[in-house]
Order: structure tokens, then sequence, then C-alpha cells
């Protein structure tokens, strides 16, 4: 209800999807900000947060408080 009240429209990835679906969402709806759990699985096992840096390899040279710039998600700005 909360996330409504805000403007937030919130798209779900299944634990049973792959890191396709992951890169899809994110392409797709052209996501601002990205919430997830990160040791929550994926379907081939690998957690969320190893898919997340494969998808965006900028992540693993970054800093807490660094502004997020990606270049395959350049309207992504804030992960939690």
């Amino acid at each position: 209800m909360g996330a409504i009240k805000a403007g937030v429209t919130i798209v779900t990835v299944a634990d049973k999807e792959n890191v396709d679906a992951v890169d899809h969402a994110l392409s797709s709806t052209k996501a601002k900000g990205l919430i997830f759990a990160p040791d929550a699985p994926l379907a081939n096992k690998e957690t969320r947060a190893v898919a997340l840096n494969r998808l965006m390899p900028e992540l693993s040279k970054m800093y807490l408080g660094d502004e997020l710039s990606v270049k395959r998600y350049p309207h992504l700005k804030h992960i939690i």
C-alpha cells in the first residue's frame, strides 16, 4: 500500500527465474531503483548478488555511497 502512495511500480522476479529474467525486468521497465535480497537464489542456484555482479560488473569497483552509474542500465540510480 505504501508503494502505491509513493508512486512506485513494483516488478517482481520469482526465485524460479534466472539472470535473463532479471536483465529483462531491469531493461524493459527502465527501473530507477532495485530492492533485492542478495542471498536469495535464482533458478540455477546462484545468488541474486552474483547475478547482479554479472549483469553490472561496475558494482565491484564501487563503494557504499558512490553514485550509481551502470552502462547497461543508465536509468538505474539506486540499489538497496
